[in-house]
């Protein structure tokens, strides 16, 4: 039998060895073996530290999935609504957008004017438009000062789709 030396780190484990080659081979299997176990319980266990909550990505087959731009968490619009109240619009559609593409209900106040900003609107306090949508129904609002959430309500939901069907047709995006 020929005589083997291995020396291998993985991550912060180290095997270091030398002698015959089964005997080695033996002993790196071994060690493979318990570096693979050990990784999948930390995988486990930093999963159940980060998150309560089971977070599942909903498929985009929504036929207006190519309308909206995804950045991580935030969502922007790859057009401009048209029409008189365009910027609530343009809000309440990247609301839907955060729910179809993120499956998240709540949208916070910072990720709704990121996302206005990155469709081109100039808008520097989203509660102010979300207050006009509150009153017509559209949305509901949790939540204080920085920690507000924004989400739709079923008539919201509705025009947030008429909107983005017309943007789609506008886009020619089929």
């Amino acid at each position: 039998m020929a005589d083997l030396k291995m020396k291998v780190r993985i991550g912060q484990n180290e095997f270091e060895a030398e002698g015959q080659q089964e005997v080695v081979e033996k002993h790196f299997a071994t060690f493979s073996d318990l570096i693979s176990r050990t990784k999948i319980a930390s995988t486990i266990s930093a999963e159940a530290k980060t998150s309560d909550t089971v977070f599942q990505v909903p498929d985009s087959t929504s036929p207006l999935a190519k309308v909206f731009q995804q950045e991580g968490r935030f969502i922007s619009l790859i057009g401009r609504p048209s029409g008189d109240n365009r910027e609530l619009d343009a809000a309440l559609l990247i609301l839907l957008g955060h729910k179809e593409l993120r499956g998240q209900d709540a949208v916070t106040a910072d990720e709704l004017l990121y996302g206005l900003k990155q469709t081109g609107y100039s808008i520097d306090r989203s509660d102010r438009l979300m207050g006009i949508a509150r009153v017509q129904g559209l949305v509901t609002a949790t939540g204080v000062r920085r920690g507000k959430r924004y989400r739709l309500t079923i008539p919201g939901i509705a025009k947030a789709t008429a909107v983005g069907q017309e943007l789609r047709d506008m886009l020619q995006i089929s």
